[in-house]
Order: structure tokens, then C-alpha cells, then sequence
């Protein structure tokens, strides 16, 4: 899969809505617990694990495609293919932005990982 190609679909929905032209990035931090000492060397570091997945989604779209994403936010719940490591991941839009004078957009998406208890 292209990097300026993206994909998403509705939990609800067969049909994936492919958004040309786009440049998405991403990031993943892990989540650490640090605890410095005074008088003694060093730190004890607890690695508690990664983060989710936060991609941003900038580019240019026509008001009808903009409507189509719209959709999807208010629904809730979003398949997204990953460019990078090439998967799908299952997701929430957590952020939309459009200026209809421009037709630029911007597009947050946070991986929503499932954990068994």
C-alpha cells in the first residue's frame, strides 16, 4: 500500500472508502515509570508498555468525501489500514478538521487495541 493512500471503513460496513493523495503520519510512545533516587547512581526504569497508535491524516478532499468520514466519526468505531507495517488495525477517528474554503482536512486516528482480560 502506497504511503499517501489511505483506507477506512465503518465497524458496520463492507465498503472501504480509499482517500488519494493524502500524507499520513504516525506515533507510538511507550508509557514508562521512572523513579530517580537521591544519593544513589542511576534510575529504576519500569517499561509498562507502548501507547496506541496516534496517525494524523492531512490533505485535500471534496465536501462529499468529507461528509462520507463525518459519517464514520459520529458512528463511532473505524477499520484503518496502517501504510507503514501494512496491517488493519481497528481504530476511532478521535479528531476531524475541514475547511470547506480550501477543502483541506485533517484526520486523527488513534488504534483502539483490544486487550483480553
Amino acid at each position: 500500500m502506497p504511503l499517501n493512500e489511505c483506507s477506512i471503513k465503518a465497524k458496520d460496513d463492507d465498503t472501504w472508502l480509499q482517500i488519494n493523495d493524502c500524507s499520513v503520519s504516525m506515533s507510538v510512545i511507550r508509557r514508562i515509570q521512572r523513579t530517580i533516587v537521591r544519593g544513589n547512581e542511576g534510575d529504576d526504569i519500569l517499561d509498562e508498555g507502548s501507547e496506541s497508535v496516534l496517525y494524523t491524516i492531512k490533505g485535500e478532499m471534496p465536501v462529499s468525501e468529507y461528509r462520507q468520514i463525518l459519517i464514520m466519526f459520529r458512528k463511532g468505531g473505524i477499520f484503518f489500514k496502517d501504510p507503514f507495517e501494512e496491517r488493519t488495525v481497528s481504530a476511532i477517528i478521535s479528531k476531524i478538521e475541514f475547511d470547506g474554503n480550501s477543502k483541506n482536512y485533517l484526520i486523527e486516528i488513534i488504534e483502539d487495541i483490544d486487550i483480553e482480560w
